[in-house]
């Protein structure tokens, strides 16, 4: 494919996988991998994707990574203005730890 958009003088790349785009140069400059604490990761970092978008006077900071599945659902569900159905049919005390403030 890369043979037809070059002889077409067509701009184009390959599609990586997470490893290769974490090992590139391009996301290295960009600072675009991220390493954070996460259970699955058994006590060490998982990384993740940073935000591709570099703003000079409110840089975006993290502060913990993706919850697991469902770990958030029901502090999610509290804060859904009227949804009476979701709160009721769903269990209390999901997996995972929630950092829910209220």
């Amino acid at each position: 494919m890369l043979e037809i958009t070059d002889s077409r003088s067509i701009s184009a790349d390959p599609v990586l996988t997470p490893l290769e785009d974490f090992a590139s140069v391009q996301a290295s400059a960009r600072d675009m991998k991220v390493a954070l604490p996460h259970v699955a990761a058994g006590g060490g970092t998982v990384n993740f994707a940073g935000c591709p978008l570099k703003v000079v006077l409110t840089p975006v900071t993290y502060h913990r990574a993706p919850p697991t599945c469902d770990t958030d659902t029901d502090c999610t569900i509290r804060h859904v203005p009227g949804d009476v159905a979701h709160t009721s049919a769903h269990a209390p005390g999901v997996p995972g730890e929630s950092k829910c403030s209220n």
